[in-house]
C-alpha cells in the first residue's frame, strides 16, 4: 500500500511539473463545442482528474466484492474460534476429571 501511495506521489509530482512547463493556451475542440485559450494547465490536469475518477470507479466493484468476501471469512473465522473454544472446554473437563480419579485412585 505504501509503495502504491508513492507511486501516485510521484505521478502526481510529475504532472504538476509537466503543466507548469507547458502553461500555454490552447484551443480544445470536443465533438460541436469549442473552447478558445484554454490554459494548458487545465487540460492536464483535467485529464489526469478525470482518468484517476475513471480508475476508481471501475474498481470500485472489484473492491467491494473483496469487502463482502473478507466480512464472510471474518465471520467463519470467528464462528470457527468459538467452536475451537467450546470443543476445548467440552473435551477439557472429563480429562480434568478422570485425572482427579487417578489421583485418588493411587494415593489410597
Amino acid at each position: 500500500m505504501q509503495a502504491y501511495l508513492i507511486v501516485a506521489l510521484i505521478f502526481a509530482l510529475f504532472v504538476a511539473v509537466f503543466s507548469i512547463q507547458n502553461a500555454s493556451g490552447v484551443d480544445i475542440r470536443l465533438f460541436h463545442w469549442y473552447f478558445p485559450g484554454i490554459s494548458l494547465v487545465l487540460v492536464i490536469i483535467g485529464s489526469a482528474v478525470t482518468g484517476a475518477v475513471c480508475a476508481f470507479l471501475l474498481g470500485m466493484p472489484t473492491q467491494l466484492v473483496y469487502k463482502r468476501k473478507l466480512k464472510g471469512l471474518l465471520a467463519d473465522n470467528q464462528r470457527l474460534q468459538a467452536d475451537i473454544e467450546q470443543l476445548r472446554t467440552s473435551h477439557s473437563a472429563p480429562m480434568q476429571e478422570t485425572e482427579k480419579g487417578a489421583t485418588c485412585q493411587t494415593s489410597s
